[in-house]
């Protein structure tokens, strides 16, 4: 089976691999974030005299959480990517004034998201500029972006049906969440809701009885991590009854698993299913050999709820 990378995690790697060591992510989080996720890329579109269609790639949704190490925009092909032709040069304005004029490709502009000489705090209007080759009139597109050191929420789940058994189960499936990327000041988590595709949810009657594994959840620095063992009822498919607290399975069902009832302070949740009550719990669907599975998590707390990618993972079933 081959295994998921959290997207942020995988994203991090990558802005470690491309900036200079010397270079460090924002500072500590403010006090008194609200719950964020990312949002999905928009394309502006742009037409040049002749016809030649761009468009300036926003990667972050009108949202930019200056954690991460830089920051990209980009003047691109339509739906393919990849430097457009036909462009002589491009320009990038910030609130009016250019920080960038770019004569060949690839057509971006970047950055040290943490840098406020670059990208300050606070709301922005981007204006992209496309001359075209041979003269004309530039084609000329403006957005706005939010730059903020609050980060944002993160999941990540990885799905194993093919469990050991013994004193040293082998595999086990993951289900992480946390309401701030890389910080342990994130908002108070009070509920998640882990939904998927692509597999099936149920408790086989050789899982009855048996412990299945733990739940830990964490108040980052302000608390202590804590954790409890799950295990497989007897009947029904509630894996954790404490006080409030509850981890309960969902089977068949798209909304898979939840945890409800965190306590105050609570930032982080990790559910690891493990071990003889484990198995079988999860069962993917095959296509042509290849089994490919979706999760998101829907995390919430006294300030409202965001919904954010678990991650996407596609091998052999």
């Amino acid at each position: 089976m081959r295994r998921l990378v959290p997207p942020a995690l995988a994203m991090l790697c990558v802005a470690a691999a491309l900036v200079p060591a010397v270079t460090s992510a924002a500072g500590p989080q403010p006090p008194d974030c609200p719950l964020l996720a990312p949002r999905k890329a928009v394309d502006h579109p742009l037409t040049l005299p002749d016809g030649t269609k761009v468009v300036a790639r926003d990667p972050y949704g009108g949202l930019l959480s200056r954690n991460r190490l830089f920051f990209d925009f980009s003047v691109r092909r339509p739906v393919a990517g990849g430097a457009p032709g036909g462009v002589a040069e491009v320009t990038w304005a910030l609130d009016g004034t250019v920080v960038r004029t770019d004569p060949r490709p690839p057509y971006e502009w970047k950055g040290v998201s943490g840098s406020n000489r670059r990208m300050p705090v606070g709301d922005h209007q981007i204006t992209v500029s496309v001359a075209p080759v041979g003269g004309g009139t530039p084609a000329t597109t403006t957005f706005a972006i939010t730059a903020t050191d609050c980060q944002p929420a993160t999941a990540f789940a990885s799905i194993d049906e093919s469990l050991g058994g013994g004193a040293h189960p082998v595999g086990g499936s993951q289900l992480d969440a946390s309401s701030s990327f890389e910080s342990a000041d994130g908002p108070t988590m009070t509920s998640v809701v882990f939904s998927g595709a692509g597999f099936a949810t149920r408790v086989p009657r050789s899982s009855r009885g048996r412990d299945a594994g733990t739940l830990t959840v964490s108040g980052g620095e302000r608390g202590a991590g804590r954790s409890y063992r799950l295990r497989v009822p007897r009947s029904g498919a509630t894996l954790l009854r404490r006080g409030g607290l509850r981890v309960v399975l969902h089977p068949g069902a798209k909304r898979f698993l939840t945890v409800t009832g965190l306590l105050s302070g609570i930032r982080s949740a990790s559910v690891r299913l493990v071990g003889r009550g484990a198995r079988g719990l999860f069962v993917k669907r095959s296509s042509g050999g290849q089994c490919r599975y979706s999760t998101t998590a829907e995390i919430a707390g006294p300030q409202g709820k965001v919904v954010v990618s678990g991650g996407t993972s596609t091998g052999l079933c």
